[in-house]
């Protein structure tokens, strides 16, 4: 049976998100990497669609419906803009993440214990991803398949978004053509730029649980040494010594991550609030199909942050337990001062956050879906007699 490696399945996932940015020419680890024509191309398709979209909706006014249709998809042009100056802005960053965490994994390779505990991260995070990208699959389709579903059904022209192009007459032929492929451009750029950007965050935040389970397993050897009956109090020593500059590294870690990711979580949770309750709204006044599927794929990337936000929040508290479940009264005074450190500095550790207001996890989703329910619901008392 061939040797699994965690730093292999690492590669696979890094590659897999490079070549999904590359289309929107946003492969930020490419070697001297510079933004191109591709680049200026996805930027295009976001900016446009803020514009198109507030135009449509002005024109099909007083129509609220059509009005709506057109506006609901915005919040994830706004979150794709955002994200995509994330991306450039703090690219280092981004850089020097990769770098990090494929060198922990590459330590790590000849260590069985250690690379085990990495490849089943690895393989849960796969899957994760693999789930993610079939509901933007979902949620895509629902609006790139449209059109032909409509036309096989009832014999008529429709779009998948409803977005018209200023200066473009899209009942003539040719209109339909143009205004239709923009569309098409616009799904494109989304299902690739904002799945590779969620994909890297996952494999990002999904290796602090690597980093601490790895961590933990350095608590355990300690403890294995201070039980040990002819105990070295030099190996103790160092292995302390390494477990705190661990210990160090994980809380920087930790503290960059949300120091990145503070106003996309923010923008992530606000769009998303508005476009699950718009398409919800739609869907239940004239069950308007692509919503159907516009929902799922927003529930589930909504879900994805979340749950982010938790594996920030469990794998603090392990560390916690872990530190206190050694024999650390059989230390020496000044390892105990040392130990004590970590241990004030564990307590104090850094947590995903939603704008600085409020911690991101899986008890605020469903706050959030609560809140969604309520708007909604407001809605319908506006519409209905």
């Amino acid at each position: 049976m061939k040797y699994e490696s965690s730093l292999e399945k690492f590669q696979e996932t890094v590659k897999m998100a490079r070549r999904l940015a590359d289309f929107c020419g946003l492969d930020l680890l490419a070697e001297n990497y510079r933004p191109n024509f591709r680049t200026g191309l996805a930027l295009f398709g976001g900016c446009s669609y803020l514009v198109t979209g507030v135009y449509s909706a002005w024109i099909f006014y007083p129509n609220i419906y059509e009005s709506l249709q057109a506006v609901t998809p915005l919040g994830m042009a706004l979150q794709g803009l955002v994200k995509m100056y994330n991306a450039i802005v703090y690219r280092s960053f981004f850089q020097d993440s990769h770098q990090y965490l494929e060198d922990f994994h590459r330590a790590y390779v000849e260590c069985p214990q250690y690379n085990a505990e990495l490849v089943s991260l690895m393989r849960k995070m796969q899957l994760a991803i693999k789930l993610l990208i079939l509901s933007y699959l979902i949620a895509i389709a629902g609006f790139g398949l449209y059109p032909l579903y409509f036309y096989l059904l009832y014999g008529e022209r429709t779009f998948a978004l409803n977005v018209l192009i200023p200066g473009v007459d899209s009942r003539t032929y040719w209109g339909y053509v143009c205004t239709l492929a923009y569309q098409m451009f616009l799904l494109a750029l989304a299902i690739n730029g904002i799945t590779a950007y969620d994909t890297v965050m996952m494999l990002f935040i999904c290796n602090l649980a690597g980093l601490v389970d790895v961590y933990k397993i350095k608590l355990r050897e300690l403890d294995a040494l201070l039980l040990a009956p002819n105990r070295s109090p030099k190996k103790i020593h160092d292995k302390l010594r390494e477990i705190v500059i661990e210990h160090y590294e994980i809380l920087r870690y930790e503290s960059e991550l949300d120091e990145r990711y503070i106003v996309i979580n923010f923008v992530q949770v606000a769009s998303s609030v508005a476009c699950l309750t718009l398409s919800l709204f739609l869907c239940y006044m004239t069950n308007y199909l692509p919503g159907y599927a516009f929902m799922i794929g927003a529930v589930f990337q909504l879900l994805e942050f979340c749950l982010l936000g938790t594996i920030f929040s469990v794998k603090n508290d392990d560390v916690i337990v872990a530190i206190y479940d050694i024999s650390w009264y059989l230390l020496d005074r000044s390892d105990i001062k040392m130990l004590n450190f970590m241990f004030h500095r564990s307590q104090n550790s850094v947590n995903l956050t939603i704008g600085g207001f409020a911690p991101l996890n899986i008890e605020v989703f469903v706050e959030i879906m609560k809140t969604i329910y309520q708007y909604f619901a407001m809605l319908i008392s506006f519409m209905e007699p």
